[in-house]
């Protein structure tokens, strides 16, 4: 296990087109130092062992260096992470553009949000939806709108409106780790043209299709082993009658057969027994 002291690189699992990292640790390193050190590990990690770096537009807004591609970052005491999207060779990364929109934040468990400064980045309606235990949480929401939009709204309470907060367990729109949430998720994307949107939704609705195809499956094969418990069943039930009844069932068979042949032989030719 590393030590705390130490910095780590974690990069995480997310849906297809979206990468996140993060560096953590590091606790023996300045407040002053952390930030740079941290942000030299993740250059450390570029694909292929390639340096990376960050370049900033005048407005302040990151890019990654020598690429058209779009990156947000934040940083707390002791956390980086910096989230990238895919290439977007036909947004403009100067400014802002529903293809290139992305924001991320990170804060600190515990961090005290105070009551002013709610009512200042919190609508009215917003604040009767948002109880104060999660206060917290819709701040990093609005900051990370705020980095989407390319710090172009005026009012975090006017200009963007938070209609639910995300559910830290389940996900936003369900659990992360099942296809239909997958599939809601790169749904919405497509409606906000995101690169790549169709064919990732169209992808994970072909792996729904396979888990569906293999579910049902799994079903037929249960139903046909229930049924072969209970077929075993009954002729283990059938094996436990006594000797003499099975004796009477037999004769009673070999009688029913010879009174069917003797009437056949009976029946006039040409026509057929009633």
């Amino acid at each position: 296990m590393q030590h705390d002291d130490e910095l780590t690189y974690w990069r995480h699992r997310t849906p297809v087109g979206v990468k996140v990292e993060e560096i953590s640790g590091g606790g023996r390193y300045s407040e002053k130092l952390w930030p740079l050190m941290a942000r030299q590990v993740w250059g450390e990690n570029g694909r292929d062992g390639e340096y990376r770096s960050i370049v900033h537009l005048p407005d302040g807004a990151p890019l990654l260096d020598g690429t058209d591609q779009r990156i947000s970052l934040s940083h707390t005491r002791g956390m980086l992470v910096v989230a990238t999207l895919p290439p977007t060779p036909e947004a403009d990364l100067t400014t802002f553009s529903p293809r290139a929109a992305m924001g991320v934040d990170t804060e600190r468990v515990g961090r005290e949000i105070p009551a002013e400064v709610r009512a200042r980045f919190l609508s009215d309606e917003e604040q009767e939806l948002i109880p104060d235990e999660n206060t917290l949480l819709a701040w990093t929401c609005k900051e990370a709108l705020y980095k989407t939009v390319l710090g172009q709204a005026k009012s975090w309470a006017e200009c963007y409106r938070i209609l639910c907060l995300p559910d830290l367990q389940t996900g936003a729109f369900g659990d992360p780790a099942q296809l239909p949430t997958l599939i809601l998720f790169w749904t919405k994307m497509e409606l906000l043209h995101y690169p790549g949107a169709s064919e990732t939704r169209g992808y994970l609705e072909e792996e729904l299709k396979k888990q569906q195809a293999q579910q049902q499956m799994a079903m037929q094969i249960q139903m046909a082993q229930q049924q072969a418990a209970v077929q075993a069943q009954q002729a283990q039930q059938l094996s436990g009658i006594d000797k003499q009844t099975a004796q009477a069932v037999v004769q009673r068979a070999r009688q029913d057969a010879a009174r069917d042949s003797a009437a056949a032989r009976q029946q006039p030719q040409g026509t057929a027994p009633v």
